[in-house]
């Protein structure tokens, strides 16, 4: 029995004896960048909001067509705005 356990013994220490094998793996993992802080852009007080009540009333559609092409130019500059901001979080 004491032959057996001295065996065991002398086994499991050989196979700690061995030396570990070294190799190098190259292994790509992304690397966090600051994130610059985003600008401040300021959502545009849309045209459309001063149509009055009167106006509609009267039907001054002059009034609400103009009102109403200046807001969609409004909120087109403000979208490239946005997009151009966005542009510093996109990667290449």
């Amino acid at each position: 029995m004491r032959l057996l356990l001295s065996i065991a013994l002398l086994l499991s220490l050989t196979n700690c004896s061995s030396l570990p094998r070294k190799e190098v793996v190259e292994v790509k993992v992304p690397v966090i960048q600051p994130v610059p802080e985003p600008p401040k852009i300021e959502r545009p007080y849309l045209e459309v909001n001063y149509i009055t009540d009167d106006d509609l009333k009267n039907q001054n559609m002059d009034k609400i067509v103009k009102s109403m092409e200046i807001s969609i130019q409004q909120l087109m500059d403000y979208s490239q705005k946005l997009e151009k901001a966005l542009d510093a979080y996109r990667s290449n």
